[in-house]
């Protein structure tokens, strides 16, 4: 089963307009990884973004591989 990854651009949009029901509803299997939750998390702490309902998007552990790869690529 293909599953539809999101990041936190994507995600922070529809959170804005508190409209992920349409993103849901659009895209079977979303998810997402715990990085992006924490990203989205810094803005809900600083009152930029509206608190995280994530309802059916399923959060995604990445491996020692992926998250070396992740951080290799420019993640600050």
């Amino acid at each position: 089963m293909v599953k539809i990854v999101i990041d936190a651009t994507v995600l922070s949009n529809f959170l804005l307009v508190k409209r992920l029901d349409i993103l849901q509803k659009a895209l079977v299997n979303l998810c997402t990884t715990f990085e992006v939750i924490e990203e989205i998390n810094f803005g809900v702490e600083r009152e930029l973004m509206p608190t995280i309902e994530l309802g059916r998007v399923e959060v995604l552990e990445m491996s020692s591989e992926e998250r070396e790869f992740f951080f290799k690529v420019g993640y600050n």
